[in-house]
């Protein structure tokens, strides 16, 4: 039986989603956690065809980490258009959790183990190129909320929008919300920190 064969623009449809389906079921199992063969049915594709756009797994991962700032400069610019910013801490905690909604926005933030083991994987010309563009992604997210450059360097900024993306999804080392600090969930910590960021950037820009 013959091959099927795909325009280009079906195959990007189909690698588009076949990334946003291991976004969610790398949020939902981690990485590591994740079966080739669950992600191939959730994509709907065979695994024949899954070796068509990436060499494994792993390779699904790198590219999330080197697509995910853009795309959430991407979301950050439709927010911006549908939100108004009349009032700056609601608009921001909008986009917050927007962004760390895999079912919107197709970015997974990868745990500090995770993004360790990917950056090893990177040629130092991906690895550069992840570092610039979360830093872009990071400025272009401190204006658009108006948040003065002085008030924390991009760098630092990110680092803090990360703690508040991971808290989202999995607990580190497979550990579950409830064993670590009941009776809260990673839903009420994240709550609590998309909050207080929201307040915070609020305030320094207002400064």
């Amino acid at each position: 039986m013959p091959k099927k064969r795909y325009d280009t623009n079906a195959r990007l449809v189909l690698k588009d989603t076949l990334l946003r389906e291991a976004c969610l079921l790398f949020a939902q199992h981690g990485v590591c956690g994740t079966k080739l063969t669950e992600l191939c049915q959730n994509a709907k594709i065979s695994r024949s065809f899954f070796y068509r756009f990436f060499a494994s797994k792993e390779a699904v991962a790198k590219e999330i980490a080197l697509t995910q700032s853009a795309r959430a400069c991407t979301l950050l610019r439709e927010h911006m258009r549908s939100q108004s910013s009349e009032h700056k801490a609601e608009y921001i905690e909008a986009y917050l959790r927007a962004i760390t909604d895999p079912q919107k926005s197709s970015c997974y933030f990868f745990s500090p183990g995770e993004l360790e083991i990917l950056l090893t994987s990177m040629s130092k010309t991906e690895r550069a190129a992840y570092e610039n563009q979360n830093r872009a992604f990071a400025v272009t997210m401190m204006s658009a909320f108006g948040v003065p450059l002085t008030f924390m360097s991009a760098s630092v900024f990110y680092e803090t929008f990360l703690t508040i993306a991971r808290s989202r999804f999995l607990p580190l080392n497979g550990v579950s919300s409830e064993e670590i600090m009941p009776p809260f969930t990673h839903e009420t910590v994240f709550d609590f920190l998309v909050k207080a960021f929201a307040i915070t950037l609020t305030e320094a820009a207002m400064d």
